[in-house]
């Protein structure tokens, strides 16, 4: 694979932002990123370029999960869906997503096995709290909707920049109200 340019290095450049609202059956995302990122598979509504950022507006539902792959590398940032009832209960989901272990950034993840974070949505508080440098999972929950999870996974080759780059996505990630 031929190495992406140097720019492609600036994390400021790079995956900035994504916002989520509650909408009915589905979630509406606005996922601002570089032109080295490609959306795999998405309801986009629209999008606007400003430079070397592109910002998407998608909708998220059980059908849909946004998935975004960096150009020329094996690296995918996806999230999904998950109604509860696919699991055993929302306890068991809650204490499997706390009891999760992180990550090494530098390790290939298997985006079909491993899921990296995820959040069960119970009416408590507002954003994920994701540090690479811990070992266990910290997190608190968003109010959604009782009967979903939104599962977060990702792909990277090990060593490669943008396996931070993914790291600082997810670190910034939040949901509203």
């Amino acid at each position: 694979m031929t190495m992406l340019l140097a720019s492609r290095f600036f994390l400021l450049s790079l995956l900035t932002v994504i916002s989520t609202t509650l909408a009915a059956e589905s979630i509406s995302l606005s996922v601002t990123l570089d032109k080295s990122w490609e959306i795999l598979d998405a309801n986009i509504q629209n999008q606007q370029a400003i430079g070397s950022q592109v910002t998407y507006h998608l909708k998220l539902d059980q059908e849909v999960m946004f998935e975004a792959n960096k150009k020329n590398t094996n690296s995918v940032f996806a999230i999904s869906l998950i109604p509860i009832d696919s699991i055993e209960s929302i306890k068991s989901a809650k204490n499997y997503l706390i009891k999760n272990k992180l990550p090494d950034p530098d390790t290939p993840y298997d985006t079909a096995t491993q899921s990296i974070s995820g959040i069960a949505f119970d009416k408590i508080s507002t954003t994920i709290k994701y540090d690479p440098t811990v070992t266990t999972l910290e997190q608190s929950y968003a109010t959604f909707k009782d009967s979903y999870i939104i599962e977060i996974y990702t792909t990277c080759d090990k060593n490669h920049p943008s396996c931070q780059e993914i790291h600082n996505l997810i670190k910034a990630l939040k949901f509203n109200k």
